[in-house]
């Protein structure tokens, strides 16, 4: 049963109860009333029946002892019609009372039968008298004892007996009433006291059903809070069961996520531990033995600064002192020395629990990534001045050899020459954008900004491309800009070269190349259009990645892969964006936004 049934169980079954009492406390009532009718009844019965034998006898007494009482006795007599009025009144009220009691009435109206007929039979003495005076004595006494013994008749003893039991009934009446009223008490106290045990019964019910059952939970959340077993899950349907099923659920899927917490903390690469406020090791997982040849538990108790490297103390015990007064800081790298005596490169990043006083840090190895970065860094200083170099002096000999100085070639060692110096012109090209991405990706590369004319970039690059679009018999039409964009123009005129010779490159012969600007939002909106083969859906994604080049239908590839990479990063330096829509066999549309250049500011420099 639910809980809440319960409880309305509880609520219900006393208010029944109560009920149901006070019914019988109403019937008791009830009764006393009636007894109280009855007794009233019973007296006023009692009284007319008295007081209709009290004038019956003083009929006798006035008239029966001297037959010549009734000589002078007329129908109009004041005495005759008061005995009269006060012989119907009686009868009338006594009908009155027993009208309900069909044996009663019968012999009230038998009673008044006879005080009739005797009535008239004292008329007939009267006229008796009147007529025959004292001749018909004789008769006249006759008549006499008739209406003396009718008299007799009027006070029947059904009627005196029914007087008498009247009288015995109102008499017994208010014992009857007391002991209804007592009855009635001791109801009300039964009642008292059920109402009590019932309470007490509900109360334990209560705090069996209910209160132990919310303790057994309370005393479960503190279970699961010291990860000890929980209690069984109750039994029943209600809604305690219901939540204790749930909380049971949840528990169980809190263990499955510590035992993941735990998996991914015993697998992790990276070292995850926490710090007291004094910076003591608490905890710490086994990638602690990869990263510093020492086990978890060897960790413990120990402070975190005797495994920093002595140049890096105080910078580690800035970060400490940083995560503790912000909710975050910048991720820090800090050396620690491992147990061979090598130092490792690490990366930390952090947090500070004011709840738990204790700090919660990662530790990421990079110690290969800044050896791989070295070795990035000795090689690409190699490619600038041991690679560059040379070919820069072999490529000024070749050019050389190209213009006819210093020495002659035939028409088949020209076109030798010519191939060495394109080739070695292309290498240079690669070492120069091998650097450029380097500077890029270290933020090394600056940028000299000022206000240019984009006209004149559109200007430039269709000088630097005509000879090439007129061999391919294409056209390339610039619109009208007529606007300046505040950019290093040196820059920004390689990403235009770069686009027009991409669609250059892969633009069908007889077609047009179409160079436009236009302004949005603050930015110069260049892009350039082409009628060639188009992009493959699957390869725009990645059109600006490193390396990535658009396979052709000759199934070729040229160039290093490293243009478009380049012209995006420029892009993305100067603020702005670069995309492309293509359609395959259609064309495609390069286009890149910058900063659109303040009006009258025609000499600042970044």
């Amino acid at each position: 049963m639910s809980l809440s049934r319960k409880v309305l169980a509880f609520v219900a079954i006393p208010s029944i109860v109560q009920i149901g009492l006070l019914v019988c406390v109403a019937n008791l009532n009830h009764e006393a009333e009636l007894e109280l009718r009855r007794s009233t009844r019973a007296r006023n019965i009692a009284d007319a029946i008295n007081t209709l034998s009290k004038d019956a006898l003083d009929i006798v007494a006035s008239f029966g002892g001297d037959p010549d009482a009734i000589k002078h006795l007329t129908v109009d007599d004041p005495l005759f019609g008061i005995f009269k009025s006060r012989m119907d009144n009686d009868y009338d009220r006594l009908e009155s009372l027993v009208r309900d009691d069909p044996k009663l009435l019968a012999i009230a109206k038998d009673s008044r039968k006879t005080s009739e007929e005797t009535l008239r039979n004292l008329m007939a003495v009267k006229e008796s008298q009147e007529t025959a005076g004292l001749s018909e004595r004789a008769l006249q006494k006759g008549l006499w004892k008739r209406i003396r013994a009718s008299i007799k008749d009027v006070l029947k003893e059904e009627l005196v007996y029914v007087g008498e039991e009247q009288k015995k009934l109102s008499e017994r009446s208010p014992e009857i009433q007391a002991a209804l009223r007592q009855k009635s008490q001791q109801v009300l106290i039964a009642t008292a006291v059920f109402d009590l045990l019932l309470a007490l019964g509900a109360a334990l019910i209560f705090i069996r059903t209910v209160t132990e059952r919310l303790e057994r939970m309370c005393d479960n959340t503190l279970r699961l809070a010291s990860n000890a077993p929980l209690h069984p899950p109750l039994e029943g349907d209600d809604e305690i069961a219901r939540l204790d099923a749930e909380f049971h659920r949840m528990a169980a899927e809190l263990e499955r996520s510590r035992e993941k917490e735990r998996a991914i903390l015993t697998n992790a690469g990276d070292l995850i531990c926490s710090l007291d406020e004094n910076g003591r090791i608490t905890s710490a997982n086994p990638a602690s033995e990869s990263l510093l040849g020492l086990e978890s538990d060897a960790l413990l108790g120990r402070y975190i600064v005797d495994l920093v490297i002595a140049d890096d103390t105080n910078c580690m015990l800035d970060y400490l002192a940083e995560l503790k007064e912000t909710d975050s800081a910048a991720n820090r790298e800090l050396r620690l020395r491992h147990a061979s005596g090598e130092a490792r490169c690490t990366l930390w990043s952090g947090q500070w629990s004011p709840s738990e006083k204790a700090f919660f840090l990662v530790l990421h190895d990079v110690t290969e990534r800044r050896r791989a970065e070295d070795l990035r860094r000795e090689l690409m200083a190699m490619v600038s001045h041991d690679l560059r170099s040379p070919l820069m002096t072999i490529s000024n000999v070749l050019d050389f050899f190209e213009r006819g100085l210093y020495a002659t070639f035939e028409e088949k060692g020209k076109k030798f020459v010519r191939s060495a110096a394109r080739n070695t012109r292309s290498m240079i090209f690669l070492i120069n954008d091998l650097l450029d991405i380097d500077k890029m990706g270290s933020g090394m590369m600056t940028l000299d900004r000022k206000p240019v004319a984009v006209d004149k970039l559109f200007a430039s690059v269709v000088e630097n491309n005509s000879v090439t679009a007129e061999e391919k018999g294409i056209e390339i039409r610039t619109g009208a800009a007529g606007c300046n964009a505040f950019i290093d123009e040196e820059r920004i005129a390689r990403v235009l070269q770069n686009l027009v010779g991409n669609a250059l490159k892969f633009a069908t012969p007889l077609t047009a190349i179409e160079i436009e600007a236009a302004i949005t939002d603050g930015f110069v909106e260049i892009s350039v259009k082409d009628e060639g083969r188009g992009i493959p859906a699957d390869q725009i994604e990645t059109i600006f990645d490193r390396y990535s080049q658009v396979d052709t239908r000759e199934d070729s590839r040229t160039g290093s892969g490293l243009g478009l990479t380049i012209c995006k990063s420029i892009v993305e330096l100067h603020g702005g964006r670069i995309w492309v829509t293509s359609v395959e066999d259609a064309g495609s549309r390069f286009a890149f936004t910058v900063p659109l250049a303040p009006p009258g500011d025609e000499n600042h420099h970044t």
